[in-house]
């Protein structure tokens, strides 16, 4: 007989999407969603160990995009990461837009950001997805 899968904790965020604006000559547009680790304790390392996983979902040409999580800002290169989140405690994932261009030149747009969020080593279909849209008049 297959031994069990292993159960993995919960976890759950403030929202699911989020949507801000702000201007154009502005240096970045950030936003902030909250995740919190809905496992009492750490039983084995997957319990604190999450994963995002960012897919751009449109952007205008000269914008770029970077995402944080509570201790550390990735570059704008990076669509994937792993972090700790705590058992029992909350932490923050902000997406941060640039909409400028390479001559610190302001662009008006919106853009919009899918965040795949699981924990290591979970099924997929354990994952969640929170959406980032930033506009920039």
């Amino acid at each position: 007989m297959p031994s069990p899968a292993p159960a993995f904790a919960t976890f759950h965020f403030n929202m699911d999407s989020l949507s801000y604006t702000g201007s154009k000559d502005a240096d970045e547009l950030k936003g902030e969603i909250k995740i919190t680790n809905d496992a009492k304790q750490a039983s084995q390392k997957s319990d604190t160990v999450f994963y995002f996983k960012r897919s751009i979902i449109s952007m205008p040409a000269s914008w770029t995009n970077s995402i944080c999580d509570q201790s550390h800002c990735y570059d704008t290169e990076t669509d994937y990461a792993e972090f700790d989140v705590k058992a029992g405690k909350e932490s923050a994932i902000l997406c941060h837009f640039y909409p400028v261009d390479s001559t610190g030149k302001g662009l008006a747009g919106t853009a919009k950001v899918e965040i795949t969020i699981n924990r290591i080593g979970a099924p997929s279909d354990l994952a969640k997805k929170i959406y980032f849209t930033a506009s920039a008049q």
